[in-house]
């Protein structure tokens, strides 16, 4: 993914500061398709690992902790559905996204 996804249009600054909001992002016919966002808690966000058509190619969704590193349970998601997970973060007006790949192994790291 070459450009950053962003969060849902509609999706409130305070929504991004108070709780986890996150969509798929499915590829389909050669194409990134974004699908329905899902608002979460301050520290988690269940986001359905698939799409109406094409394959699952990523999770994107947001910490309110502003923090970029992969929660642990972000990690088992990747791991578990060899997903990309990416992380949005707030910094003043910006939204700065950082994705992961899987890792290769099946060790936690």
């Amino acid at each position: 993914m070459k450009k950053p996804l962003i969060l849902a249009e509609g999706t409130k600054d305070k929504d991004m500061a108070e709780v986890e909001v996150g969509y798929i992002v499915c590829r389909s016919g050669g194409h990134l398709v974004r699908g329905n966002s899902h608002r979460g808690g301050k520290s988690n966000v269940s986001v359905p690992v698939r799409c109406p058509s094409g394959k699952p190619t990523a999770i994107v969704h947001n910490h309110p902790s502003n923090s970029p590193s992969l929660s642990r349970q972000d990690k088992i998601t990747a791991r578990t559905h060899n997903l990309v997970v990416c992380v949005q973060t707030k910094h003043g007006v910006k939204v700065r996204t950082k994705c992961y790949r899987p890792p290769s192994d099946s060790r936690e790291k």
